[in-house]
């Protein structure tokens, strides 16, 4: 099955066109429906869209990519200046396995006006901001963990149930946030129709639900550097760790309860101080971890006992991938911090990473306007395309795998964004 999965190739299906400038982020916002997914995109025009995926229609692959522009459903406004980074939760974000999906969640957005933006369906003002970092927010990442799981029932930070948003900013500081969840919605899911006809299902509901927010840590480098944050990614899927990439090359692994530094990787020995070598996207993942043949990522292992060298050595379990300025991807293993493997993946900078729910398989996005798929069991390129063009030096910006498997989504320097499938 893998071998089949490895041999097909995915393929352009549609293009989502009514950014104005460069595209920096997309993410997938847990709504819509399997057939349908959201995707909610945002740039240097300060605006952040959402679309849906259009149900595939075999008819259509054989059009011309023009015949297959989907318009926006729906534009969020409230920044200043240019949106750096987006995150989502909704209340049932495994729609793929999970059966129907509430799509009603909230995006958190980073701008470059140093605050974060809380955004709800049908309100194109933002729900909330949150205040508090003092440069442009880089990075933004919702933790899959809740303030029960990680600091038990009575906690000084709010409810149990409240979620965890990471930031990162220019101004070298991690903040992580306890946020009220969004209302679990009974109302049935509103169909394509109705739904791109208003762009809310609920307009009523923008008005109704409340948001709530608490500083839970605020945490600066315990070697007082104040590189910018770049990337935020959970460890794994409990949500008590999780790993910041810096401009200057740092790759930290924090605790999430404490907020304290339990691991850094050796991706400082490439760094030869200037941007041209910073770290510009990370992802982990403990899939190879679970395979008892370990043919998959833990192939090369540094040598000696687990945590018996590097900088770590503290338990960390996982493999921690990174892609750098200076065009490499660099494989670190969580535990000892040492990098365990490197291939120079692109022609130019790499700008953003996603790994295939499964853990098997990554895709890269790079300034030289292309997205390259990798098997990790491999190290192999398995597929590269090119359809954004390079515009004032930015090619892809970002790239995301949906997490059902079927979509890869890519954001670029060119204002377009391109949805593919296999």
């Amino acid at each position: 099955m893998a071998q089949k999965i490895d041999s097909t190739n995915f393929k352009l299906r549609y293009g989502l066109r009514g950014h104005l400038d460069a595209v920096r982020t997309v993410i997938f916002s847990g709504g819509g429906s399997p057939g349908e997914p959201e995707i909610c995109t945002a740039g240097d025009d300060g605006l952040i869209k959402r679309f849906h995926i259009p149900r595939e229609n075999p008819n259509h692959f054989g059009a011309q990519s023009s015949d297959l522009d989907v318009p926006a459903d729906f534009t969020h406004r409230g920044h200043t200046g240019a949106v750096l980074s987006l995150t989502s939760w909704s209340p049932s974000p495994n729609f793929a396995t999970g059966g129907r999906a509430q799509g009603d969640g909230w995006i958190f957005s980073g701008g470059q006006d140093a605050t974060i933006r809380v955004w709800e369906r049908g309100r194109v003002d933002p729900k909330a901001t949150l205040d508090g970092h003092t440069d442009a927010v880089w990075a933004i990442c919702v933790l899959p963990a809740t303030l029960g799981t990680l600091f038990g029932q009575s906690n000084p930070y709010g409810t149990p149930d409240r979620i965890l948003v990471a930031s990162g900013a220019a101004d070298g500081v991690i903040k992580i946030w306890a946020v009220s969840a969004p209302p679990q919605l009974t109302s049935p899911q509103p169909g394509p129709a109705g739904r791109r006809a208003t762009g809310s299902g609920r307009p009523n509901m923008a008005s109704n639900s409340p948001f709530h927010s608490t500083l839970v840590h605020d945490i600066r480098r315990s070697d007082g550097a104040k590189a910018s944050p770049t990337c935020i990614t959970p460890l794994s899927a409990t949500g008590e760790a999780f790993v910041v990439s810096f401009s200057d090359a740092a790759i930290i692994v924090f605790d999430t309860r404490t907020g304290e530094e339990i691991g850094s990787m050796a991706s400082l020995e490439t760094y030869d101080n200037t941007v041209g070598t910073s770290v510009n996207a990370v992802v982990a993942t403990t899939a190879s971890l679970e395979q008892s043949s370990n043919t998959g990522l833990g192939e090369e292992e540094t040598s000696g006992p687990t945590g018996s060298s590097g900088s770590s050595g503290s338990g960390i379990e996982g493999v921690i991938i990174s892609g750098h300025e200076d065009r490499f991807i660099r494989f670190f293993d969580a535990n000892s911090g040492q990098c365990t493997y490197n291939m120079l993946a692109h022609p130019a900078a790499i700008s953003s990473l996603s790994l295939s729910p499964d853990g098997r398989e990554l895709v890269s996005a790079g300034h030289d306007a292309s997205l390259r798929f990798w098997s990790l069991e491999k190290r192999t390129c398995t597929q590269e395309i090119t359809s954004h063009r390079i515009m004032r030096g930015e090619g892809v910006c970002a790239v995301v795998w949906s997490q059902d498997g079927r979509w890869v989504v890519s954001a670029g320097g060119d204002g377009l964004v391109k949805v593919f499938a296999r």
